[in-house]
């Protein structure tokens, strides 16, 4: 499963044991009736600012430890279809400091600035952790670099790759029981669907590629809560971000021995990622609000982010396959928060970044 394509939006990718040596790892695809079976790590750590006015009036940190089991089958000549199984070990956002919000009448709006430095308990820190929501699809490479001497299929000059996957909402939500811990659940509460395609073509020992992926979430509902606890909003609109991401990159082998098929090959690329308006509950990001907007819906503004990464594939036995990427992600300043049409000043800092990291190991049957 080529994840650079159809993973998460700047995240890790993971790689697909055996490799045919005839295009790269984000468009190669099973041969017919072989299976693939992965288990991966992925990881990210946010380290994000609130800012108002120039000055810093809050600082957090979100993490997210996930497992994946990955499977794979080859349906057809050059069609795959696959399955992702998620394990979220833990998804938590917690500030280290913040002021406290304040309604300035002057000019009747809330502000941070100036505010109390909030401590203790009154500091957000929220868990989530459990089942996620599974993936299922299928890929097709209707033109390929790599023959099927089987089906008397001659080798293209390049390969392309298209994706559709459906995203089954089967973990809780932020909004079911609460688990183990006080942990809520790592699931959306609806389906998404994905659409992507991309590119790629064999130049000496280099795989140059291109992929573009768009994400569309679905919306669902929620009771919302005021501080009190008193359902103030009966079925209020959430609806996460759809997304449009662009990579750009090249493979490059860097070793091979044809005797032992033992192989090495480092992937350098870039990216680009658009996220439209979304809706959650006021208080999702911002660890202080004023009364009178909590359990409302609050908008988080469209936003872009661009990201540098790398990664290391090796395969020591032609059935096995490990890899390792990292990439570096910056997102850019934005509205975190916004209710009844008017903005609060905190946005996400200039100073936030992103690390992403994975390991996967995989096995070809």
């Amino acid at each position: 499963m080529r994840h650079r394509l159809i993973g998460l939006a700047c995240g890790v990718t993971f790689a697909t044991a055996g490799s045919t040596g005839f295009a790269a790892q984000v468009t190669e695809r099973l041969p017919f009736l072989h299976v693939d079976g992965e288990i991966g790590y992925e990881g990210s750590f946010l380290f994000g600012t609130l800012r108002e006015q120039g000055e810093r009036v809050g600082r957090f940190t979100r993490s997210h430890h996930q497992l994946n089991v990955d499977l794979e089958f080859g349906a057809a000549p050059r069609t795959e279809v696959y399955l992702r199984l998620p394990i979220v070990l833990q998804d938590q956002l917690d500030y280290g400091q913040a002021n406290e919000m304040t309604y300035d009448p002057d000019t009747g709006v809330a502000t941070m600035v100036g505010g109390d430095a909030l401590s203790g308990d009154d500091l957000l820190d929220r868990q989530r952790a459990g089942f996620g929501d599974m993936w299922i699809g299928v890929q097709v490479t209707p033109i390929s670099e790599a023959p099927e001497k089987r089906w008397n299929v001659r080798p293209a000059a390049a390969t392309v790759l298209l994706d559709l996957g459906v995203k089954l909402p089967t973990g809780k939500t932020l909004f079911d029981e609460p688990g183990d811990g006080g942990k809520l659940g790592p699931g959306s509460g609806a389906a998404d669907v994905r659409f992507g395609a991309a590119f790629s073509k064999r130049i000496g020992n280099v795989d140059p590629y291109i992929a573009v992926r768009y994400l569309v979430t679905g919306a669902t509902e929620a009771d919302l809560e005021d501080a009190s606890g008193n359902v103030t909003f009966p079925g209020a609109p959430i609806d996460p971000a759809d997304e449009l991401d662009v990579a750009v990159g090249a493979e490059i082998l860097a070793l091979e021995s044809r005797e032992t098929r033992r192989r090495v090959s480092v992937d350098v690329g870039a990216g680009w990622t658009y996220y439209t308006w979304s809706t959650q509950p006021a208080g999702y990001w911002l660890p202080s609000q004023l009364d009178a907007t909590a359990g409302r819906v609050s908008s988080e503004s469209e936003y872009m982010a661009a990201r540098l990464g790398f990664g290391l594939y090796f395969q020591p036995v032609p059935v096995v396959q490990l890899r390792l990427d990292a990439a570096f992600v910056y997102p850019f300043s934005h509205v975190l928060e916004r209710v009844d049409e008017r903005n609060y000043l905190a946005v996400s800092g200039y100073d936030s970044a992103q690390l992403r990291i994975g390991f996967v190991g995989a096995a070809r049957f």
